[in-house]
């Protein structure tokens, strides 16, 4: 395989929910996806799966703070009833 490793982490904010990872190679300006799981439980799947693939970076997406008791934003629902 060619290009750069990188890998795309959502990360899911209540532990009952699963995390998504992407995991794909920059080539030019072109990044294909080689893998794309939407289904990760747990710290240690997500830790071994990245382990495994070797990027060279890693985009997180992670909420820092969390003030919705709902465990749904407002952008999230309106994109859910689309």
């Amino acid at each position: 395989m060619q290009g750069v490793p990188l890998a795309g982490i959502d990360l899911a904010w209540h532990g009952i929910k699963p995390t998504g990872l992407a995991l794909g190679r920059l080539d030019e300006h072109v990044l294909p996806v080689d893998v794309l799981l939407s289904e990760v439980l747990g710290n240690d799947a997500i830790c071994q799966l990245v382990q495994d693939y070797q990027p060279i970076g890693i985009a997180i997406d992670a909420p820092l703070i969390i003030n919705n008791p709902t465990g749904m934003r407002e952008c999230e629902r309106g994109i859910g009833k689309l």
